[in-house]
C-alpha cells in the first residue's frame, strides 16, 4: 500500500533522548518529502515547545497539545480549548493536598507554570515557561493541563470528572489532562478528512500511552524499541530505539527510499 502520510510523536520517538534529530533522520524525511509523502508531528508538547523542531524537519502538519491544536503552516485546522468550569474543578483538586506539585497549562502565549523556574534550566528551557499564580485563577484559553500529581487521591478525583481525558506519562507522576474526545488520534482523523487521505495510507510512530490510539488506528502502527509494553502490544510492527534512529531506519527499509 502506498503511504501518503507519516505521523510521528516527538519525544523519545523522532527525537533522541538528548532532544536532537540526527542528520540521517533529516535526510530520510527529506527523501520521503521528495516522493510526495506528507510529514506530521503528533506531540503532547505545547505549540511553543514544538517550534524548535519545525525548521529542522519541516513538517507539513503539526498536531500539538495532544491533539487540541492542528496547524498546517499558518492555517489552524482545528482548535479545542478546555471549558473554564472544568479547569476550575481540576485546580481545586490539585490545590487540596498537603503539597501542590508542578502544574503547567498550554496556551497561545506559551506554557504557563505555577512555580518560578529557571528559564535556562535545560529541563525547562525548551518549554519557554511563563510563571503565573494558578491559585488566583486562569483567564487564558487552555488546550491542556499537565500537572504533577502528588497524591493518588487527586488522580482518582480528577479521573472521576466528566468531560476530560486523562493520560499518564509512563513511569512518572506527570499526566496530560484535556477535553474528552481530544487526542492525537482524533486529530489525525480530522486531518485525513481535511486532506481526503485514507487512514490506511498513514503510518504512525510512537512510544507512550498517548500514542496508542493512533498506532492502533492508522494503516500501520509502529512502536519504538524504547516504547512501553502497552504501546508495543498495540503496534503492528516494532522499529529500533529513538537513539538508534528507529523511525528513519523503518522508513528507509519499508518505503524503499
Amino acid at each position: 500500500m502506498k503511504i501518503k502520510m507519516i505521523v510521528s510523536d516527538l519525544d523519545n520517538t523522532l527525537l533522541r533522548t538528548d532532544k536532537s534529530i540526527s542528520q540521517y533522520t533529516l535526510e530520510v524525511l527529506e527523501n520521503c518529502r521528495k516522493q510526495g509523502i506528507l510529514l506530521a508531528y503528533a506531540t503532547a508538547r505545547a505549540k511553543s515547545a514544538s517550534e524548535p523542531f519545525v525548521d529542522e524537519a519541516k513538517p507539513d502538519i503539526i498536531i500539538s497539545d495532544s491533539g487540541a491544536l492542528i496547524r498546517m503552516g499558518d492555517e489552524v485546522i482545528h482548535r479545542a480549548v478546555m471549558p473554564k468550569e472544568t479547569i476550575n474543578k481540576i485546580m481545586k483538586i490539585l490545590h487540596s493536598g498537603e503539597r501542590v506539585g508542578y502544574i503547567t497549562a498550554s496556551t497561545d502565549i506559551g506554557l504557563l507554570v505555577n512555580y518560578d523556574v529557571d528559564p535556562n534550566d535545560e529541563s525547562w528551557k525548551v518549554w519557554k515557561p511563563v510563571h503565573v499564580d494558578f491559585a488566583a485563577g486562569l483567564n487564558h484559553d487552555i488546550y491542556k493541563l499537565s500537572p504533577e500529581i502528588t497524591e493518588a487521591r487527586m488522580r482518582d478525583e480528577i479521573m472521576a470528572l466528566s468531560g476530560i481525558s486523562y493520560i499518564p506519562f509512563h513511569g512518572e507522576n506527570w499526566c496530560h489532562i484535556g477535553s474528552e474526545g481530544i487526542t492525537k488520534w482524533t486529530a489525525i482523523e480530522k486531518i485525513a478528512q481535511h486532506l481526503n487521505i485514507g487512514i490506511q495510507s498513514i503510518v504512525a510512530f510512537g512510544d507512550d500511552y498517548s500514542d496508542i490510539e493512533m498506532i492502533r488506528g492508522c494503516g500501520i502502527g509502529v512502536a519504538m524499541g524504547n516504547a512501553n509494553d502497552d504501546v508495543k502490544a498495540a503496534a503492528d510492527q516494532l522499529c529500533d530505539t529513538c537513539d538508534n534512529d528507529g523511525v528513519a531506519k523503518w522508513l528507509e527499509e519499508n518505503l524503499c527510499i
